[in-house]
């Protein structure tokens, strides 16, 4: 199996928790939960068999880089805000149309958004 970096993993030992483990429900051992930003996104009662335990590890690694994808868009935005209040317009229409070229947004709004000014 492929190693996996970025993500914690926590145990809980049940029997000086056992508020969380009430709280969380777990009424098999083992369970595994993936939290991200304070949200379960996924989770494994039992012992996962390799296929599984691989979607596991995928899923950490898709939430890391959409979660990388949207920090450089945000980043991107920023920038172009500080280059309108310089005006400085290609690069503004630059930083733009670097952000809108992310698939997220893409996605979101289309493949064939570019932004320009008129001159």
């Amino acid at each position: 199996m492929e190693e996996q970096k970025n993500f914690k993993l926590v145990k809980l030992d049940i029997e000086k928790h056992q508020e969380m483990v009430e709280k969380m429900g777990i009424d098999s051992i083992p369970t595994i939960f993936l939290v991200f930003k304070g949200i379960i996104v996924d989770s494994i009662i039992g012992f996962p068999d390799e296929e599984r335990l691989n979607d596991f590890f995928t899923t950490i690694t898709s939430l890391l880089e959409n979660e990388n994808e949207e920090n450089q868009i945000k980043s991107l935005l920023k920038e172009a805000n500080e280059h309108i209040k310089l005006e400085e317009w290609e690069l503004t229409e630059d930083k733009l149309n670097k952000a809108l070229g992310y698939e997220k947004l893409r996605d979101k709004y289309g493949p064939i958004i570019k932004f320009g000014f008129g001159k």
